[in-house]
C-alpha cells in the first residue's frame, strides 16, 4: 500500500496544485499579493503533507502497536530498523510530492498534469518492476528447480572432476593400516562413523558449490533491480524495505548459512560419537543422554542494521538522488512557471 497507493494519492492531491490555480486565474492574484513562488510551492507541499499525515500517522501507530504486541522475530534492532524504514518512506513520498509539484508547475492544464503523473505512476509501479525482473533473469539466468535438483543429484551420485566421490574401500584400507589390523571387526572404532562423515564432507562440498553459485546469482539479480531504480524509485524503496524487514536474499542466505553450519556441526558430533563409542558391525548402539545434553541448541544472531544498510548502499544513493533531483527540478519549474 505504501509503495503503490500512497504515491497515487499524492498525485491526485497535487496534480492541480499549481496548474489548477493557473487555470482558474488565481495564480496571478496569489503572486500579486507578494507571496513568493518558493513560499507558495512550499505551502502547497506542507498542505499535502498534512493531508497525508491524517492518513499515515494513525496507520503507522497501528503498525507500531502490532509490532509491540506481536513477536519482533529474529531481526536485530527492530526499533532502529523501523525508524530507518520510516525515513525511507518519508523520502520516497517527499520525492513524489516534489515531482508532482514540478509537473503541475510545468503543465499548461490540470488534465495534462494528471496524464503525465499517472504515466509516471504506471511506469514506477507497474512497468519498471516487470522490466527489472525480466532484465535480471536475462542477464543472470538461474536454472529451474528441476534442473538444479538433477544437477545436484547427478554430482552426488558420481562426483565431479574436482570433487571426487569418497572411495570407501580405500578409506577402509587406510583405517586398517592406521590401526595395524587386518579385519574391520578388529578396529577399535566404528568404521561406519568414519565413512558417514566422509560422505557428509563430500556432500557439503557439492552443496556449497551449487548453492553458492545460486545464491550469488540471486544477489546479482537483486543488484540489477537496484540499478533499474534509477528510473523507478519504487525499486529502491522495495529493496530497502525488504532489507530492513529481514526478508531480502542476503539475510535469507545469512540465516541459511548459519542453520547449515549448525547442521554440519551436529552431524560431525553424531558421527564422531558413533565412531568413538561403538564398534564396527554393532548396530545396537544408542547414544547416552550426555551426548544430547552436550549438544548446544541453534542460536542465531541476526545481522546488524549497519550490515543490512551496507548491502543497500546503491538503493540509498538512488533514493537520495531521486529526492534531491526532484526538489531541484520542482524549484526550477516553480521559478519559471507561467502565471496565465
Amino acid at each position: 500500500m505504501l509503495q503503490h497507493l500512497v504515491p497515487l494519492l499524492i498525485i491526485l492531491l497535487t496534480f492541480g496544485a499549481l496548474a489548477g490555480e493557473r487555470e482558474r486565474g488565481t495564480l496571478r492574484q496569489l503572486l500579486a499579493t507578494g507571496v513568493g513562488r518558493r513560499d507558495l510551492a512550499l505551502g502547497k507541499a506542507l498542505g499535502i503533507a498534512g493531508a497525508l499525515a491524517l492518513l499515515l500517522v494513525p496507520a503507522a501507530a497501528v503498525g507500531a502497536a502490532a509490532l509491540v504486541v506481536g513477536s519482533p522475530g529474529p531481526a536485530a534492532s527492530p526499533v532502529a530498523r523501523a525508524a530507518v524504514l520510516a525515513v525511507v518512506y518519508l523520502v520516497y513520498f517527499a520525492a513524489f510530492v516534489a515531482l508532482s509539484l514540478a509537473v503541475s508547475a510545468w503543465a499548461r492544464s490540470t488534465r495534462t498534469a494528471l496524464v503525465i503523473l499517472l504515466g509516471v505512476w504506471v511506469v514506477n509501479g507497474l512497468v519498471a518492476p516487470r522490466v527489472a525482473v525480466d532484465l535480471s533473469k536475462r542477464l543472470h539466468p538461474t536454472p529451474s528447480a528441476l534442473e538444479f535438483a538433477h544437477t545436484v543429484e547427478r554430482e552426488m551420485a558420481s562426483g565431479t572432476e574436482d570433487i571426487p566421490r569418497p572411495d570407501n574401500e580405500a578409506l577402509t584400507r587406510g583405517l586398517l593400516s592406521e590401526y595395524g589390523v587386518e579385519r574391520v571387526e578388529d578396529l577399535p572404532i566404528n568404521q561406519s562413523g568414519v565413512l558417514l562423515q566422509e560422505s557428509e564432507e563430500f556432500g557439503n562440498r557439492i552443496f556449497d558449490r551449487n548453492y553458492g553459485a545460486l545464491w550469488d546469482t540471486f544477489e546479482r539479480q537483486g543488484a540489477v533491480h537496484e540499478m533499474v531504480a534509477v528510473a523507478a524509485p519504487l525499486l529502491a524503496v522495495r529493496a530497502l524495505s525488504m532489507g530492513l524487514a529481514g526478508t531480502d536474499v542476503e539475510q535469507h542466505r545469512h540465516f541459511a548459512s548459519a542453520a547449515e553450519t549448525y547442521r554440519r556441526d551436529l552431524m560431525r558430533r553424531m558421527n564422531g560419537d558413533l565412531t568413538e563409542n561403538s564398534l564396527s558391525g554393532d548396530f545396537s548402539y544408542q547414544a547416552g543422554s550426555e551426548l544430547w545434553e552436550s549438544t548446544p541448541p541453534l542460536r542465531y544472531d541476526a545481522p546488524t542494521l549497519g550490515w543490512v544498510l551496507g548491502n543497500r548502499i546503491l538503493s540509498l544513493v538512488v533514493l537520495g538522488g531521486w529526492l534531491v533531483g526532484t526538489i531541484l527540478i520542482a524549484a526550477r519549474r516553480v521559478r519559471r512557471a507561467e502565471v496565465a
